[in-house]
C-alpha cells in the first residue's frame, strides 16, 4: 500500500496576480476571503490518519496568508503526518522560522520561468526572488 497524500487548500486568498490562476487578487473572482478553521482542521486530522493519509500538503491561494499557518503545520505534524507547503514565497522571510519550528518537512516554491524577471512579472511580485533567497 502506498502512502496517502492529501492536498488541503487553507485559503482562497492570494497576494499574487498570476494570469493563470483564479485566486489572483486582481481578477476579482474571489469576493470573500476565507481561511480554513483551525479547530475544524484539527478535528479532521485523526480521520485523515485513520484513512491512511501520511502526507499533508498545504496550499491556497497563498497559504502563508493564513494567520494561523504555523499552528496548522504544528497540528498536522503532531498528528504524525509529514507536512509540506506550496507557496509563492513572498512571506517566507517572516514565516520560515516558525514553519520549521512547527514541523514543516517540505517546502515547495512555485516558479513560473527560468527568467527571474519574467517570473516576477507573471506573479506580480517584484522582488520575490530576493525574498525567497533571504528566507
Amino acid at each position: 500500500m502506498s502512502p496517502g497524500i492529501c492536498d488541503v487548500s487553507v485559503t482562497n486568498h492570494c497576494n499574487a496576480t498570476c494570469d493563470f490562476c483564479a485566486f489572483a487578487h486582481d481578477k476579482g473572482l474571489v469576493k470573500d476571503h476565507r481561511f480554513i478553521d483551525r479547530e475544524a482542521f484539527v478535528r479532521a486530522l485523526p480521520i485523515l490518519r485513520r484513512r491512511g493519509i501520511d502526507y499533508l500538503n498545504l496550499q491556497g491561494g497563498e497559504p502563508l496568508l493564513h494567520p494561523q499557518i504555523a499552528d496548522l503545520v504544528a497540528a498536522a505534524s503532531n498528528a504524525d503526518m509529514k507536512v509540506g507547503l506550496i507557496t509563492n514565497g513572498w512571506q517566507l522571510p517572516q514565516k520560515i522560522d516558525a514553519l520549521l519550528a512547527a514541523g514543516l518537512g517540505t517546502l515547495l516554491v512555485s516558479i513560473d520561468s527560468h527568467s527571474l524577471a519574467l517570473h516576477e512579472k507573471n506573479r506580480g511580485l517584484k522582488g520575490v526572488g530576493n525574498r525567497i533567497r533571504e528566507a
